[in-house]
């Protein structure tokens, strides 16, 4: 799936994200203060990065996970998590998109989304699922016009 997504998006370096290169990325975060703010009420830092990177869902396979970041012109400027056969087999939930501020309202999150989709199809997924908090009202407008549609629990 990774590998769909690098020539979907051949302007930008994808590199998985693992223990010893996690901080690599941490700006990505840091310029999303904000969200963590709203989300969960305190700032970001790394030690609250670590808990959100390890929080897998009870009995989901973590060999499974896509974990990853996207650099352009040597910086990283998103990350992207992946949980491919979650909530059930040949379903995949979209965990996070983050895209560092400078980047953002430039249209990276729409090609990475289309990106992931393009994959999913071509990997068979039969649906896509993710999460929007209350929180965060700009998300959720981003995944509507994504086509999303919002289901209650």
């Amino acid at each position: 799936m990774l590998a769909f997504i690098s020539r979907e998006m051949p302007d930008f370096q994808i590199i998985p994200i693992i223990h010893e290169n996690c901080m690599d990325v941490w700006d990505v975060y840091k310029s999303n203060n904000d969200y963590f703010l709203a989300a969960y009420e305190k700032n970001v830092e790394p030690s609250n990065i670590f808990q959100t990177w390890e929080r897998l869902v009870d009995d989901y396979d973590a060999s499974q996970q896509l974990f990853f970041g996207l650099w352009q012109n040597g910086a990283p400027i998103a990350v992207v998590e992946l949980l491919p056969h979650f909530p059930k087999q040949n379903q995949l939930w979209l965990s996070e998109i983050i895209v560092h501020q400078n980047a953002k309202n430039k249209g990276l999150g729409t090609k990475i989304t289309q990106a992931i989709i393009s994959a999913a199809k071509t990997e068979k997924f039969t649906k896509i699922q993710l999460g929007v908090g209350e929180e965060n009202p700009k998300a959720q407008q981003f995944w509507q016009k994504m086509g999303f549609v919002p289901v209650e629990n």
